[in-house]
């Protein structure tokens, strides 16, 4: 699609939900540079070990997970609060911020403002995936439907279901709080949003900002 055209309809399709055509398609889209810093927020070495790169990676993981901050072979690993990064990174230390699957987990809607502020703070580009609420199937527990089910019945079970002897597919659910494209084109209000299909049904979408835009 011309780049005029892209300026007025942002959203670009991509077939395949498989990993490689997820970093396939932010390679494509973001056009990170040779050498280029990169900050994953919430990832892990397996994305980045799946391909040749030149690609200086920090890996940014949860405050909350047993891990020591490190150095990891090729990678640095930080622990830290993907929602408050400011004793941590300064602004622009990066020349492209990836997220993959994350947002959805942070919390309430403050919670993900805060890390879109963040992401747009550390870096001009970016890449920021997360599962569609349009997708028929529950991205995360493989549930029909659960989306298009009535608020009401949604937290019905999630009440009946929020003890610790509920089952992990439920507790997953309890703790994810899907975003529509308009959200995230409210998040990030200069990016473009780039669609993922499988057989022709739309299972996620991502915020990305090119680098050097």
């Amino acid at each position: 699609m011309p780049a005029t055209y892209r300026r007025w309809f942002p959203w670009k399709v991509c077939r395949d939900g498989s990993p490689a055509r997820h970093v396939q398609a932010f390679l494509e889209a973001v056009q990170p540079p040779p050498y280029a810093r990169i900050a994953d927020l919430g990832g892990d070495e397996q994305t980045w070990a799946s391909f040749d790169h030149q690609f200086e990676v920090t890996l940014v993981r949860s405050a909350c997970e047993p891990l020591p901050t490190k150095s990891s072979g090729r990678f640095a690993v930080v622990m830290a609060d993907f929602c408050n990064l400011r004793e941590v990174f300064a602004p622009r230390q990066f020349d492209i911020v990836y997220s993959h699957s994350m947002i959805e987990h942070l919390g309430d809607e403050p919670r993900q403002a805060r890390f879109a502020r963040e992401v747009r703070r550390l870096a001009y580009g970016y890449w920021i995936h997360t599962p569609s609420d349009r997708s028929p199937l529950e991205a995360h527990t493989g549930l029909p439907f659960y989306w298009q089910l009535p608020e009401l019945l949604r937290e019905g079970l999630l009440v009946h279901g929020s003890g610790a002897s509920a089952p992990a597919w439920l507790r997953t659910l309890a703790h994810t709080r899907p975003l529509s494209r308009e959200r995230m084109v409210e998040l990030f209000p200069h990016a473009r949003i780039h669609i993922g299909h499988i057989l022709g049904i739309e299972t996620w979408y991502a915020a990305y900002r090119p680098f050097g835009l």
